[in-house]
């Protein structure tokens, strides 16, 4: 290592020590360290959220079938064996999660939201169909 290096570390250590509160040194390393395990930890549950591959279909897919199938084809497709896909299903239809819920309480929520949009989509229907009707 050469000598301006060594200066320039020396600076940024100086700058990183000044934004830190005026506490003992052992104290502020340890709350460095908290700081980058955190970062980490975040940092590797954003690279398994984003591993869930889904295909860009899927919601439309899921639009065309029935309740029951939706039931039946999330229970058994390999693509939805975790709880993290289908937490990212659920996402990607538009429904909130939370990350405490189980698996069949999901696949659950995302059937209950599935027969509350065909119901929607009956109700606006037939609104239009008597507002046609002389």
């Amino acid at each position: 290592m050469k000598s301006h290096e060594l200066a320039n570390i020396l600076e940024l250590t100086s700058k990183l020590l000044r934004s830190l509160p005026n506490n003992d040194i052992t104290h502020n390393i340890n709350h460095i360290q908290k700081l980058v395990n955190n970062s980490a930890k975040q940092e590797i549950q954003k690279n398994r959220q984003y591993s869930i591959n889904l295909p860009d279909d899927i919601s439309d897919k899921l639009r065309t079938m029935s309740t029951q199938e939706i039931e039946t084809y999330l229970n058994n497709d390999t693509l939805f064996v975790s709880t993290a896909s289908i937490q990212k299903l659920a996402e990607v239809v538009g429904i909130q999660t939370s990350k405490r819920q189980s698996r069949s309480a999901l696949i659950n929520l995302i059937v209950r939201h599935h027969e509350a949009t065909q119901m929607d989509s009956i109700i606006r229907s037939g609104s239009k169909s008597e507002k046609e009707t002389p």
